[in-house]
């Protein structure tokens, strides 16, 4: 009876073992991927910062422009700077989306909705200030409200450093156009 119950209590033991192992393994495939997760919302937060950047520097170069620049860009059709509006209008809708259907992790669900909030936010202000003409469009940079995209960004920005340090990914550089983690 002894060599019976060694026989069976090797096998639990060797069960238990097995059960700890794939859950060591499966624990750290989590935190991997997570750390995925984390990477690609970096990226997104990286351009919608760049877009920002783009909109606040020809919002700064209007104000601070010539008056001859400022009527060429609200009565022309067809201006660089309204088909770069259009573009930024374009990929933050874009970057919005995909951020509002994307499966996360629960502590990445925040942050990607603040982000998507952030990038929404500047498509609408991009895309009226593009489609306007006239004195529509001088009304709309009037209008423009950076404000509130840049605290939809800090909102983001920190919900993803806390998610990113709970999953041991809080050290991400973006450095040369390129991301490091």
């Amino acid at each position: 009876m002894s060599d019976d119950l060694l026989f069976f209590g090797a096998i639990a033991a060797g069960a238990l073992i097995a059960v700890a192992i794939v859950v060591l393994l499966a624990r750290a495939a989590w935190r991997r991927q997570a750390r995925r997760y984390v990477a690609r919302l970096t990226s997104y937060r990286e351009a919608v910062k760049a877009a920002f950047e783009s909109v606040r520097r020809m919002s700064a170069t209007f104000a601070n422009g010539d008056d001859a620049a400022l009527v060429a860009f609200a009565f022309e059709a067809e201006t660089e700077e309204r088909r770069a509006l259009g573009e930024i209008a374009a990929r933050m809708d874009i970057a919005a989306e995909e951020l509002a259907v994307m499966a996360l992790p629960r502590r990445l669900v925040a942050p990607a909705d603040a982000l998507a909030d952030a990038a929404s936010a500047l498509a609408a202000q991009a895309r009226e200030i593009a489609d306007a003409h006239g004195d529509a469009a001088l009304d709309a940079l009037g209008r423009i409200d950076l404000v509130s995209v840049v605290s939809l960004l800090q909102d983001g920005t920190e919900q993803l450093a806390r998610a990113a340090e709970a999953y041991g990914a809080e050290q991400d550089t973006v450095y040369g156009g390129g991301l490091y983690i």
